[in-house]
């Protein structure tokens, strides 16, 4: 990640609500991104179902606000005292609204970072990473759920939300999908490594799926996991992939860049229990 704003063609600016402006307080709320390549920009502050610990009502009504504004600025390519028209998938135009906002909500300049693969799934986990917002465990579980489902394809079919599974001491743990064959069974699960609860849902993931792994049973059990990356590794979630790698299971795929690959494991593990996919 870098910090030059001079033509980056891929980029980030992240918004700030004001608490202290003499002491320097503030906290990011939300973000904004853009690939010129692509023509493509998002922009997005915290919604009414995130959580910023320490943000003021008052400053999250402003945010509505200022982000409302940036978009019409976007919309007419036109910034308030900018030296001229500039698209809003470009750092130009971003350098100047970064300019124009004085308030207590305020834009940062412009960051350069990797190219996003998929826009908006990538934009998702990069606020997720960025902004960190507290997010209620129930939409946290929709959205891995609905990434899962898509990266498997015609085996989403076939593997069941919420299948159970014998575990340890001969209780049941419940799955994201799951099926069983003549041979074994088959787990699937997901994990966001981009937000704010990352290395405590890889923690929770990892016990869960150790628990079914030690059951007392002739049957095998194989474990794929797809995992929400942050863009460019920027949450620092390479070693808690790794920790799943290392504790459970080899089939570790990012979703968006190993799609794929999280694809065609998962149909090689169904036939080998043997579970047929259509």
């Amino acid at each position: 990640m870098s910090s030059s704003s001079d033509g980056i063609k891929h980029g980030y600016s992240t918004i700030r609500a004001v608490l202290d402006d003499l002491r320097g307080r503030s906290l990011i709320i939300g973000l904004a991104a853009w690939d010129a390549d692509s023509r493509w920009y998002r922009l997005r502050a915290i919604e009414r179902s995130e959580r910023v610990a320490g943000l003021p009502a008052s400053l999250r009504g402003l945010a509505d606000v200022a982000v409302e504004q940036v978009r019409r600025w976007a919309d007419r390519h036109d910034v308030p005292y900018a030296p001229g028209r500039s698209a809003p998938w470009t750092s130009e135009f971003w350098s100047a609204a970064s300019r124009a906002m004085t308030t207590a909500i305020r834009l940062d300049p412009p960051r350069a970072m990797t190219p996003l693969r998929d826009h908006e799934v990538d934009f998702e986990s990069l606020f997720d990473a960025v902004v960190q917002p507290a997010t209620p465990a129930r939409e946290r579980a929709r959205r891995i759920d609905g990434l899962i489902s898509s990266a498997l394809g015609d085996a989403s079919k076939v593997l069941k939300r919420g299948a159970e599974f014998t575990a340890f001491g001969g209780v049941y743990e419940a799955v994201l999908r799951g099926a069983v064959g003549a041979t074994g069974g088959v787990v699937v699960e997901g994990v966001n490594l981009a937000g704010a609860n990352a290395r405590r849902d890889a923690d929770a993931l990892v016990s869960r799926l150790l628990r079914i792994q030690d059951a007392r049973t002739s049957l095998r059990t194989e474990v794929i996991v797809g995992y929400i990356a942050s863009p460019g590794g920027l949450n620092g979630e390479t070693d808690m992939r790794d920790w799943i790698r290392a504790k459970v299971t080899e089939h570790v795929y990012d979703l968006v860049l190993e799609e794929p690959r999280f694809q065609s494991a998962a149909e090689a593990s169904l036939a080998a229990v043997g579970v047929g996919s259509d």
